[in-house]
């Protein structure tokens, strides 16, 4: 069991170092850690004070699960260069909004297509810029 509590703080510690629990606050870490030691007390005998921390920490985790889910599963920010690929491969500005984006993709994927004479690398491009700057657009409307 220690051996598990060990996996799962060095889990913990790599995930929050790469940036993937950029949305958990201070609760929610120490929620986090109540369960991985109530679960170590639960195997060692001290069943009622073991209980009381995992059964609150996963409370607290099962109530902010959407929020938590989303934080630690959310793709990290595209950088500038990016961005600046993607709009240039769809011939996008700056500024260009969700329909603009969808239209030049339309535009584009006609003569990239491989049912149209195009290559399947090239459609993934597209199709990768496209969705690039969509979630793009949707971080920087939502945050």
């Amino acid at each position: 069991m220690v051996l598990l509590a060990l996996v799962a703080l060095g889990l913990i510690a790599w995930a929050w170092m790469t940036g993937r629990l950029a949305g958990w606050t201070g609760q929610d870490a120490l929620a986090l850690a109540a369960v991985v030691i109530g679960a170590k007390l639960l195997t060692g005998g001290g069943v009622a004070i073991g209980l009381l921390l995992a059964g609150g920490g996963a409370l607290w985790i099962g109530r902010h699960w959407g929020r938590l889910r989303g934080a630690v599963f959310a793709r990290r920010p595209a950088n500038a260069a990016d961005l600046d690929a993607a709009r240039d491969l769809l011939g996008l500005l700056p500024w260009a909004d969700e329909r603009a984006i969808r239209t030049a993709y339309r535009n584009r994927i006609v003569a990239a297509h491989p049912d149209t004479g195009g290559d399947t690398a090239s459609a993934t491009r597209l199709a990768a810029a496209r969705d690039l700057l969509l979630a793009d657009l949707a971080a920087r409307t939502r945050g």
